[in-house]
């Protein structure tokens, strides 16, 4: 038994949405990443000129958590389960390094905490 043509019609366009969405964040989170390697140093007496190296770093992972997210997009879209998973899962990894040196960045090391108290 196959299934409806209108439930295929609506998997298709979820897929496609999804897909959008994964990119379009992905570029969202390159674009925040811009910004904070730009506003890292604007006024010289700022703290935040010590943590160049951070700021330039996190704008690196989130040039580099395109990829992924490309191919996320991609195996949504083409239904390859497997490169999907994967691909969510470094994506997934990818982000949540960009979270940690972007917050590195902007408030510095000693203010990362995990679990507030």
């Amino acid at each position: 038994m196959t299934a409806a043509p209108h439930r295929l019609m609506r998997s298709t366009i979820f897929r496609f949405v999804l897909a959008a969405a994964v990119v379009v964040a992905a570029f969202i989170v390159l674009l925040f990443g811009a910004v904070i390697d730009w506003l890292a140093c604007e006024v010289d007496s700022s703290e935040a000129c010590g943590r160049m190296d951070l700021a330039t770093l996190q704008f690196v992972v989130a040039g580099i958590g395109l990829v992924p997210s490309l191919l996320l997009g991609t195996a949504l879209v083409a239904r390859w389960r497997r490169v999907g998973v994967a691909t969510l899962v470094l994506v997934a990894a990818t982000y949540t390094l960009w979270g940690m040196l972007a917050d590195a960045a902007v408030h510095g090391w000693d203010d990362l905490k995990f679990f507030p108290s």
